[in-house]
């Protein structure tokens, strides 16, 4: 089967919507101090003839991106050790900061916040009707082409 419609139209909303609004409000809530986050947030759409899939991708760090970290393992410290010199904040900051998230979670974990993409993609999830209007689309195509072949055949 020819997924032409759906494709185009699962790859646009993944594009338009669900990355655009995951960069606006990873922006919103200040949780891209570097931009490499956003930027790592990709959308591709896969099809075969009997599958069509769309794939998110972004860096593994984006399960904290807005619910923070709970405690218990340590934080990477070399990385909030970066955070932390950008934020202005003295040597050592990082290795503190990664301890009290150690110690006692994220201030997004205690605060019970909610993943940044998670939230959107279960928001998006209702309003994707759209998809379902193209595979019929596509299926209609598929068969009237399949019509057309049998009457040429008789």
């Amino acid at each position: 089967m020819s997924w032409d419609n759906a494709h185009r139209e699962l790859q646009n909303w993944g594009r338009r919507t669900l990355i655009r609004k995951i960069r606006q409000r990873l922006a919103a809530r200040k949780k891209n101090a570097s931009g490499a986050l956003s930027k790592s947030t990709t959308w591709n759409v896969t099809s075969s003839p009997t599958l069509l899939r769309g794939t998110g991708e972004a860096f593994d760090y984006w399960k904290w991106a807005g619910n923070g970290r709970p405690p218990g393992g340590m934080p990477p410290v070399s990385k909030l050790e970066r955070w932390a010199k950008k934020k202005g904040l003295g040597k050592g900051a990082g290795w503190a900061v990664a301890k009290k998230i150690q110690k006692e979670g994220s201030k997004d974990y205690r605060e019970g916040k909610e993943n940044i993409f998670l939230q959107v993609i279960n928001e998006e999830q209702e309003n994707i009707e759209f998809i379902t209007d193209a595979l019929m689309k596509d299926a209609s195509i598929e068969i009237f082409t399949e019509l057309e072949k049998l009457q040429k055949e008789n």
